[in-house]
């Protein structure tokens, strides 16, 4: 599937990539954009739901077909990162903003680590562990996988999701990510189980999950609800991940415009979009609703932010090649570094 045409691959992952990108950068509108007007309203707890599951779905993903760890594949993910880091900053002085020594020094030597980027820094850990993780689950049985990732999904989902344990307080961590990728290898293990359930069901358990978030959310307004590793979004998560896997679908519009959904991200949430685009949202959603009060009003922000959000797909979409080019000469020049190292190491011995 990896390496099919755009045009004969399955699309149904593909697909799930955009709706979990387009969760991801809808929350940060809220969350971000809107922190002091939209955020502390009844809306928002209401919609946080229908978005909070979009991180849970790609530590999903990378799970259900597994991550094939190489120096060169960990280098290319840090080169296309700081290709849409540095976009970040050179955007950031044409605006006229201030740009310190203190962004330059991390953006070149630290693209990950200090880019703001939390998913990044996860996620590049999750590639390290992978072999391990991969390694282990092939040589346990069944019975002792099953009997390990039941307690591990306890851990996660009881013991911190419920009690607060420190080691995964939020789902903002390796181990939530561990879990999720962990989860979905079992899941592609046990498809015969999985597919015996209805695909509606699928549907309904996502909804029925989402609304009880959204409910509890919303009368306690305590924003644990909305935590990555809060049972109600993970079983909305689960459920989600499980409808697209029955999907019988080849678009080949649909895996072109897949490959963007990572700009997205980097776009949005660097180090522009954080000083520049979200107060610049909070200010102009405030004239709008000081111009058009009530449903009109409402409307037009619809509006905008659906168009905010097609310019960001539509950028990520023509500047991804180039990013993906970059990655991937690093990854290659990492990858021939490496060797060379080991080839002289092998002459010393």
């Amino acid at each position: 599937m990896k390496n099919a045409s755009a045009s004969g691959r399955d699309s149904n992952m593909e697909l799930l990539r955009i709706v979990a990108m387009t969760m991801i950068v809808c929350g940060h509108f809220f969350y971000h954009g809107f922190a002091h007007t939209l955020k502390l309203t009844e809306t928002y707890r209401a919609l946080a739901p229908l978005h909070i599951c979009g991180v849970n779905l790609f530590f999903l993903i990378s799970g259900w077909f597994g991550i094939r760890f190489t120096l060169r594949s960990l280098v290319r993910l840090v080169g296309i990162t700081f290709f849409f880091s540095a976009l970040n900053v050179g955007l950031l002085a044409l605006w006229g903003g201030e740009v310190g020594g203190k962004a330059l020094y991390d953006l070149f030597l630290f693209p990950v680590s200090r880019g703001g980027y939390w998913f990044i820094m996860v996620y590049c850990a999750l590639m390290i562990l992978s072999p391990l993780l991969n390694a282990g689950m092939a040589a346990m049985g069944r019975t002792t996988f099953n009997s390990f990732l039941l307690l591990f999904t306890l851990l996660t989902l009881y013991s911190c999701g419920i009690g607060g344990n420190y080691v995964n307080v939020n789902g903002y961590t390796i181990m939530q990510a561990v879990w999720l990728y962990l989860a979905a290898a079992w899941l592609r293990r046990e498809t015969t189980v999985t597919d015996r359930v209805p695909a509606w069901c699928w549907t309904a358990g996502f909804i029925l999950f989402s609304a009880a978030t959204s409910l509890a959310f919303a009368m306690s307004k305590d924003y644990s609800w909305i935590n990555y590793n809060a049972p109600l979004v993970a079983g909305a998560s689960l459920c989600l991940f499980l409808r697209f896997t029955r999907l019988r679908l080849r678009n080949r519009a649909v895996n072109m415009i897949a490959p963007a959904a990572f700009g997205c991200y980097l776009l949005q949430d660097g180090l522009f979009g954080r000083e520049v685009v979200y107060k610049w949202m909070e200010s102009t959603y405030r004239s709008m609703m000081a111009a058009h009060p009530g449903v009109s009003g409402a409307l037009t922000v619809a509006l905008w932010l659906a168009g905010i959000l097609l310019a960001y797909w539509c950028v990520s979409w023509l500047l991804t090649p180039a990013a993906n080019a970059f990655g991937g000469w690093l990854g290659r020049t990492a990858g021939r570094l490496n060797r060379r190292v080991r080839s002289l190491l092998a002459l010393r011995r």
